[in-house]
């Protein structure tokens, strides 16, 4: 059953991938496509935030809910169904990946390629459904074990929207001093984050330098990959 709810999630997305890359190609967005990237990684890096606690905004939140004479006429169609239901909540729920996906897909306005992308997403989404299961099958108690590493799926998850943001605004401001716009849009959540969890002066100086000198070598690294593709 959930295969088939991933099933049902991964349909959803990729009809919503090829809707908002069909919506971009009809408006013609691909013409401010810079500034799309930039709202995309405006959204990616307040998330990050959101998602790290460091920012607290309201965000829409629902439920999907089946009628309950489909639940009882099979299981396997409503685990579908509900998959169906559930890919819909990444566009009105605190789902930050498939959010700041969205300028990418309508900018780049090919249906094919908005499909491909929202469909490999919505794969990904469900792949670590499919495995609770897999291990709860196995007699692991999978959500003992989320429940135990959430704030570390949280840090990562978040700080990898930050850096995306940090990235895509930066590369895309157009600005010429962009490796001191990414600095600065990276040490100031780092140091916050320290002082939210109270860490040592030594530990935050560290974590500060580290930063510091990644962000730098990951834009240079980006910057030396764009010039040499092929």
């Amino acid at each position: 059953m959930a295969l088939l709810f991933g099933g049902g999630l991964t349909v959803t997305l990729t009809l919503w991938g090829v809707i908002i890359a069909a919506v971009g190609g009809f408006f013609g967005l691909r013409e401010i496509a810079r500034y799309l990237s930039i709202a995309g990684g405006v959204v990616a890096y307040f998330l990050g935030l959101w998602t790290l606690a460091l920012v607290r905004f309201p965000l829409p939140s629902g439920s999907a809910q089946l009628p309950e004479a489909l639940t009882k006429r099979s299981e396997y169609l409503g685990a579908f169904l509900l998959g169906l239901l559930f890919g819909n909540m990444g566009l009105c729920c605190p789902d930050p990946v498939f959010l700041s996906m969205i300028p990418f897909i309508a900018t780049r306005g090919d249906i094919a390629n908005g499909g491909i992308m929202a469909a490999s997403y919505g794969l990904g989404r469900a792949t670590p459904l499919v495995g609770l299961v897999v291990l709860a099958s196995a007699g692991v108690d999978s959500l003992r074990l989320v429940a135990q590493h959430k704030r570390s799926f949280d840090r990562i998850l978040g700080w990898g929207l930050v850096a995306i943001g940090t990235v895509m605004v930066s590369g895309y401001s157009g600005l010429s001093h962009d490796r001191l716009v990414a600095v600065l849009l990276m040490t100031p959540p780092v140091l916050a984050y320290h002082l939210k969890i109270r860490s040592s002066a030594q530990r935050a100086a560290i974590w500060l330098a580290a930063t510091l000198v990644g962000t730098i070598v990951g834009m240079q690294i980006m910057y030396w990959g764009l010039v040499n593709l092929p």
